[in-house]
């Protein structure tokens, strides 16, 4: 249950040395998405940029104020099944070429009603299955970024399903805050 993992600070980077090793990995998964989640909320609202070291004092330094933006969204996991946490490209493939697997991800979709869909390293992946659940390929669609490489999108339906860094990824975290910004603006300008 993600939300009372939430709820128990499960998501919050321990004062305490040395860190357990259960709370590492989350903590600093949890602490990227929740500044994607505001970035994009902020960038939504037309809101202006902050320097990232101003953005990290007001916001990455406060708990409640990550919980607040982890609390906008939902996270749906690709593999369903239990067991490990990692699974390698090839594997996660198989799995998701099942119609059932296809059929469970398609019904979640349909209740949560996203309006766009962050795909954590998955894009290629998601955007070949919809392509062959539409019986033709789905239209790919280029966001010209600040520092000229594109972003990727394609359209579902209603829902976007948006290029973008995976949670664990290790890239700095001021370099992922001026990504997400920029991704999530040009993606703002394009829908209005």
């Amino acid at each position: 249950d993600y939300r009372n993992w939430l709820e128990r600070d499960q998501s919050v980077m321990p004062n305490i040395e040395p860190v357990p090793k259960e709370k590492k990995f989350y903590g600093k998964t949890y602490n990227k998405i929740a500044m994607w989640v505001e970035s994009f909320f902020s960038a939504y609202q037309r809101e202006t940029r902050k320097a990232f070291d101003e953005f990290e004092k007001s916001f990455l330094m406060c708990e409640e104020k990550k919980r607040a933006a982890l609390r906008k969204i939902a996270i749906e996991k690709m593999k369903k099944s239990g067991g490990t946490y990692s699974i390698s490209d090839k594997e996660l493939k198989k799995y998701l070429e099942s119609e059932e697997v296809q059929e469970v991800l398609e019904k979640e979709l349909e209740i949560i009603k996203p309006d766009i869909v962050i795909c954590g390293s998955t894009y290629w992946l998601i955007k070949e299955i919809f392509s062959r659940r539409e019986n033709n390929c789905v239209q790919e669609r280029v966001l010209t970024l600040p520092n000229g490489k594109p972003g990727k999108y394609f359209q579902w339906g209603n829902v976007k399903f948006l290029e973008f860094y995976h949670p664990a990824n290790r890239k700095r975290m001021e370099t992922q805050y001026d990504f997400a910004w920029d991704v999530f603006e040009a993606l703002m300008k394009e829908m209005r």
